[in-house]
């Protein structure tokens, strides 16, 4: 089984990476709101592009890569949600590329 994984991953088109890895950050998009529902996050065309990226130079899985990065995400949306009313939170390329500064910016802002 080993051999032949390695036969078909060596198959893969760098498209097929991309989609593999697209569909992966659209997993942890879920993932992301079944923990904070009934509040909605969602990664920018933006973010989206910097998370592939990324994950294709780290050589790791995208979905594996956002769990890590943004693992302080849900109770932060959950925190500004309960102080602000917001509901809705666009993940920015700037969130994505300083989660815990931006997060932290977000956080003084209900203070």
């Amino acid at each position: 089984p080993e051999y032949a994984l390695r036969k078909l991953l060596s198959t893969l088109t760098e498209e097929d990476d991309l989609i593999v890895r697209f569909d992966d950050l659209k997993r942890w998009e879920r993932f992301i709101k079944r923990q904070i529902d009934p509040i909605d996050a969602w990664l920018t065309d933006e973010a989206l592009d910097f998370m592939v990226t990324l994950s294709m130079e780290t050589g790791g899985s995208a979905y594996s890569l956002a769990r890590s990065r943004f693992e302080d995400l849900p109770d932060a949306l959950k925190e500004i949600a309960e102080n602000t009313g917001q509901k809705q939170f666009p993940l920015t390329l700037s969130l994505v590329k300083d989660p815990k500064g931006e997060l932290d910016s977000w956080l003084k802002v209900i203070e």
